[in-house]
């Protein structure tokens, strides 16, 4: 990339963390020629709050530290996160991160400036390598289990299964002309989308057997954002002709292949899906 990257820094306002930031953030942010910056350095006339925001959304990276459950630092934290900015974690106490950021990667630095620095320039070397893949690949694909039932008949089990494809934007401007999204499985299933049955063909990729194709309701991505396509999946998985065991739940695991298809570029995962199916006779 021909330009430094800019990562900004959210941590509390005390003179404690001095040294924190200057000599452990900003020093190593620097070896990887990254410019780091704290909204205490900059100049301007304005409301603070907006500042921040501006300065949130302009930036590649943010740095957050968490040290001291600084509620300021919690709420800018949850504002970068809402905007799908890259966010580097870090804290001098391992108690001080919250319950909903425990899944997150933290650098604990246990006031060490030294052990801060070292963790600190590997983690934005790895970001950097990332930043040019968002530049390069800007949709990122997500696949959420909302929920799963059984439609059960006499003779029949159906496992139900419904999923939410996030298509997230990464970019800073909309992505135009997205006009098909492939949803790639083995044989046995059938794909509805807005209550449609969706139509299918033979993959031409191995090792799945069908091809799904579904037609968003959009055709613009817009930029920092992500879109949801609520998808309803249907697989028979028990017949009595069968000679089959009939259960109460269903174990259903494979990968499930998205590929997202734009005017000039394609995009695509593979998620490897391990859920349950379970038949509820109780009346809702």
């Amino acid at each position: 990339m021909n330009k430094s990257l800019f990562a900004f820094v959210l941590m509390p306002f005390d003179k404690k963390f001095d040294d924190i930031y200057k000599l452990g953030i900003q020093e190593g942010a620097k070896e990887v020629d990254i410019k780091a910056q704290r909204l205490d350095e900059q100049i301007f006339d304005g409301n603070m709050l907006e500042k921040i925001y501006q300065e949130i959304d302009n930036a590649d990276i943010i740095i957050a530290d968490m040290s001291d459950r600084n509620p300021n630092v919690f709420y800018e934290v949850g504002y970068a996160d809402a905007r799908n900015k890259l966010i580097l974690f870090l804290t001098s106490k391992e108690e001080d991160i919250p319950f909903d950021l425990l899944h997150r990667p933290h650098i604990i630095y246990d006031g060490s400036i030294n052990k801060l620095k070292s963790e600190l320039i590997e983690r934005l070397e790895w970001a950097k390598t990332e930043i040019i893949k968002r530049k390069t690949e800007p949709i990122l694909i997500k696949v959420k289990n909302r929920y799963n039932s059984i439609e059960r008949t006499k003779y029949s089990d159906t496992a139900e299964v419904n999923f939410r494809l996030e298509l997230h934007n990464l970019a800073d401007k909309p992505i135009p002309n997205l006009h098909t999204v492939f949803v790639y499985t083995g044989s046995s299933w059938t794909i509805f989308y807005d209550n449609k049955l969706c139509k299918n063909t033979e993959s031409e990729i191995e090792p799945y057997k069908i091809r799904h194709i579904i037609r968003p309701d959009f055709n613009t991505l817009p930029a920092k954002d992500w879109l949801p396509i609520d998808i309803q999946m249907k697989k028979r998985v028990y017949s009595e002709w069968d000679k089959e065991i009939r259960k109460e739940k269903y174990e259903i695991s494979g990968i499930l292949r998205i590929d997202v298809h734009c005017e000039s570029e394609n995009y695509k995962t593979e998620e490897k899906i391990n859920l349950v199916a379970e038949y509820d006779d109780l009346p809702f």
